[in-house]
C-alpha cells in the first residue's frame, strides 16, 4: 500500500522526503553520463544550487527551506489530494521540474555579468533543458494538449524575471504552472486548471515578494528595482535607486509602515488561496497556506514590527519557530572583491617566482638559465602604477640588471643586452628606493642605445655594439632583430625617464617607427602578441602627442592612432575574447580616452567570470621564447603576469568609474 504523505511545518513528511530523494539518483546518473568537461561544469552547478537554495549544502535539499517556494513538490501534493497513485508519473514530473530549474538557474548565471559562469556552460544548459523535455515526453505524446501549454509558457520561462511591480510570472516563477498543468492533464482533471492556477498564482506572488525582500541588498547593488524597493522609493519620495542604501531601504520599509502593508497584502493573498484550495478540496495546499501565513508573520516579527492580534484572525498563532537561516542574500561588492583577491595573489610572493622564465638544455654548455628580472619588471610596473611600495623589489631587479648588464638571462653569455631590459629599467627607475643610485647604470645602457641607433632612427632589439664584459656564445640564435613593440617599450621608458635629455633619440626613432607601422601594419612587431603590441603602441602615441614634436610627426601619429584604433575595434568583436585580451582593450580605452575606442562592459565581465579560486588568471601568451627542444620557439606565458594585466585593467576601471 502506498504510504500516506502529509505536510508538516516544513511541508514534507519523511515518506515524501524519502521518495523524493530516490529520484535524485536519476540526477546523479545523468551527471555520470556527461563528458568529463560537462561533468566538471555540472559539479559546479550542483554546488552553486546547494549553496543558494539549501541550509545544509546538499543538492537533494534544495528548495526545502521555510522561505522557498516548493517548486519540486507541488505535483506530489496535487496527485495525493486527487488520490492518483502512479510512481512513474510523479518521478517524471519531478525530474522534468528539476532539470528545468537547473537549466534556468544556469542560464541566469551565464547572463549575470558578476557570476563565475560564462558561455562555455551554454551547451550544458541546453542539455539540461533537453533532459527536462525528455522526461515530459515519457508522460505526454506529441498530440497531448500539454505541449500547447508548454509552448505558450516556454518564452516566459526563458525571459528574465520581472522585478518592478508584481507582474505575470516569468523566469523560474513560471515553472510551477507548467508542473501543475502537467499533473492535472496526467490525472485527467484539466477542468480544474483555471482555479488551481489562480490558487497557486496567489501563493507565487507571496513567495516572489518574500524572495525580493531577501534579495534587497543584491537588487540594490545591481540597480534593480524590485517590488519592495519600488514601494520604499514611493514611500520616501526617492527618484533614483543609486541614492539608496540597504540600511535606508530597511528603515523606510519599517518606519513608514510599508513592510506592514506588504505583509497585510500578502496575508490577504494567502487567505484567497486558502479559500480556493478548500473549495477545490485540496487539503495539502490549504495546509501549505497555513505554513505561508506562519512564514509571513515570522518575517514581520523579525523586522522588529509589533505583533498584532490580526494573527488570530488569520487563523494561526504568530510563529515561534527558530529564526530563518540565511534569509537575506549577501550582496558582495564584486569588483572590489575581485581586485582584492588579485592583489593578494600578486603580493603573496614578492619574488614573483612563477613568472620567471626557466630554460633547461636550451643553450649549449648552460643546462639551466633563468630570466628573472624582465618578467618581474612587467609585474612591478603595474603594482607601482597603483600605489604599492615596490622599492625593495625594484632595487633587487636593478641589481640583477646591473650585474648582468641588461642581459635577459642570469647567464649573460647566452645573449647580448636587449632594449626591452633597458626599457623597463627606465620605467621602474622612479620606484627605486634611491633612484639616483641607478642613474649611472642606466646612462651606460643608454649610451649603448645611442651607439646602436641606425641612421634611419630605428633601434634594433639587440645592442650588439657595447662594452659589456660578457661575450655571447657563438651558437646562440637571437631571432627578431627588429620589433616595433620593443622600440615602443623603450620610447615610453625614455619619455618617463628624461624626455628632454633624449628627445633626439626619441623623435628620430618615433619617425622611423611610425613610418614602418603605417606601411607594414602589425607585421612590424616580432616578439609580442598582437593586442599587447596594439595597446603599447597606443600608449606611446598618447605620450608623444602630449610633447612638443614636429607637425609632420604629429600628423603621422594621428593617422597611425586611427589605424591602431580600427584594428583594436576589430579585435574587440572577436568571439571568445580572453581575459588578458579584455585587459588590453580596457586599458587602451580607459587609460587613453582621447582615442575613439568605445568601452564595452563585457570586457570586465570576461575578467570577473574567469578569475581563479586563488585570485589569479591563467597564464596567456605574451612574447616569444625558445622552446628548449631543439630550434623551435614557443610563446611564453605566466599566471602572474597575466594576473598583473587583469588587475591593472580592473583597477583602472574602478578608478575611472568612481571618478565619474
Amino acid at each position: 500500500m502506498k504510504p500516506a504523505r502529509s505536510i508538516s511545518i516544513t511541508f514534507m513528511s519523511l515518506a515524501l522526503s524519502t521518495r523524493r530523494d530516490l529520484y535524485w539518483r536519476e540526477i546523479h546518473k545523468f551527471f555520470d553520463a556527461l563528458s568529463v568537461e560537462q561533468f566538471h561544469q555540472a559539479t559546479l552547478l550542483a554546488h552553486n544550487l546547494a549553496l543558494r537554495y539549501s541550509d545544509d549544502g546538499q543538492l537533494h535539499s534544495i528548495l526545502r527551506r521555510r522561505q522557498d517556494y516548493p517548486f519540486l513538490d507541488q505535483h506530489f501534493w496535487l496527485l495525493d489530494d486527487w488520490s492518483v497513485q502512479n510512481a512513474e508519473l510523479e518521478k517524471h514530473l519531478m525530474l522534468a521540474m528539476v532539470f528545468r530549474f537547473m537549466a534556468w538557474d544556469l542560464n541566469a548565471d551565464i547572463a549575470d555579468p558578476l557570476s563565475n559562469v560564462d558561455h562555455a556552460f551554454s551547451p550544458l544548459a541546453a542539455k539540461l533543458q533537453t533532459q527536462a523535455d525528455h522526461h515530459s515526453q515519457q508522460i505526454f505524446p506529441a498530440s497531448s494538449p500539454f505541449w500547447t501549454y508548454y509552448d505558450q509558457t516556454r518564452e516566459s520561462i526563458q525571459s528574465p524575471a520581472f522585478f518592478s511591480d508584481l507582474l505575470p510570472a516569468s523566469g523560474h516563477w513560471a515553472l510551477p504552472s507548467l508542473s501543475l498543468t502537467a499533473a492535472a492533464i496526467s490525472a485527467e482533471k484539466p477542468i480544474h486548471l483555471p482555479r488551481l492556477l489562480e490558487t497557486t498564482d496567489h501563493l507565487r506572488l507571496v513567495y516572489q515578494t518574500v524572495a525580493q525582500l531577501a534579495s534587497l541588498r543584491v537588487d540594490l547593488r545591481d540597480g534593480r528595482i524590485s517590488y519592495p524597493i519600488q514601494r520604499a522609493m514611493q514611500a520616501s519620495g526617492a527618484d533614483d535607486i543609486k541614492k539608496l542604501s540597504a540600511d535606508s531601504i530597511f528603515g523606510v520599509l519599517i518606519l513608514s509602515g510599508t513592510l506592514e502593508k506588504i505583509c497585510e497584502e500578502n496575508l490577504a493573498r494567502v487567505e484567497a488561496a486558502r479559500t480556493l484550495a478548500r473549495d477545490l478540496n485540496l487539503p495539502s495546499f490549504a495546509r501549505f497556506c497555513e505554513h505561508t501565513v506562519s512564514l509571513l508573520l515570522q518575517i514581520r516579527s523579525q523586522f522588529g514590527l509589533k505583533k498584532q492580534a490580526a494573527a488570530e484572525s488569520a487563523g494561526v498563532e504568530p510563529s515561534r519557530n527558530e529564526p530563518l537561516r540565511a534569509f537575506f542574500s549577501p550582496a558582495v561588492d564584486v569588483i572590489p572583491c575581485v581586485i582584492q583577491k588579485a592583489e593578494g595573489y600578486l603580493l603573496s610572493d614578492p619574488t614573483f617566482r612563477e613568472a620567471w622564465e626557466v630554460q633547461q638544455n636550451t643553450f649549449k654548455d648552460f643546462p639551466l638559465v633563468i630570466g628573472q628580472a624582465f618578467p618581474s619588471a612587467l609585474i612591478l610596473e603595474v603594482l607601482g602604477l597603483h600605489g604599492h611600495d615596490i622599492s625593495m623589489q625594484v632595487d633587487a631587479v636593478f641589481e640583477i640588471f646591473q650585474e648582468g648588464e641588461f642581459h635577459y638571462y642570469d647567464i649573460p653569455e647566452t645573449s647580448v643586452p636587449d632594449i626591452d631590459a633597458v626599457a623597463f629599467a627606465l620605467r621602474m627607475h622612479k620606484y627605486a628606493s634611491q633612484p639616483m643610485q641607478y642613474t649611472q647604470v642606466l646612462q651606460r645602457a643608454l649610451r649603448w642605445v645611442r651607439e646602436n641607433q641606425m641612421s634611419s632612427g630605428q633601434i634594433p632589439v639587440w645592442l650588439w655594439q657595447n662594452d659589456s664584459k660578457f661575450q655571447i656564445s657563438p651558437l646562440s640564435v637571437l631571432y627578431g632583430e627588429n620589433c616595433a613593440t620593443v622600440e615602443a617599450n623603450l620610447m615610453i621608458g625614455l619619455i618617463d625617464f628624461d624626455y628632454d635629455g633624449y628627445q633626439d633619440v626619441i623623435t628620430a626613432c618615433a619617425a622611423s617607427w611610425c613610418e614602418r607601422w603605417l606601411t607594414v601594419g602589425l607585421g612590424v612587431t616580432a616578439h609580442y602578441t598582437p593586442l599587447f603590441s596594439l595597446w603599447t603602441s597606443l600608449e606611446l602615441i598618447s605620450k608623444l602627442l602630449k610633447r612638443p614634436i614636429r607637425p609632420a610627426l604629429r600628423d603621422d601619429l594621428n593617422r597611425l592612432a586611427t589605424q591602431v584604433v580600427e584594428r583594436l575595434k576589430s579585435e574587440a568583436v572577436q568571439p571568445n575574447l580572453t581575459p588578458q585580451s579584455a585587459s588590453y582593450l580596457t586599458l587602451a580605452c580607459l587609460r587613453l580616452p582621447e582615442f575613439p575606442l568605445p568601452f564595452d562592459s563585457a570586457w570586465i565581465t570576461r575578467l570577473i567570470k574567469n578569475q581563479q579560486w586563488d585570485g589569479k588568471w591563467l597564464g596567456e601568451n605574451i612574447y616569444v621564447t625558445p622552446s628548449g627542444r631543439g630550434l623551435g620557439t614557443v610563446w611564453f606565458a605566466s599566471h602572474t603576469i597575466t594576473t598583473a594585466f587583469c588587475y591593472h585593467a580592473l583597477k583602472t576601471y574602478q578608478t575611472h568609474f568612481e571618478a565619474r
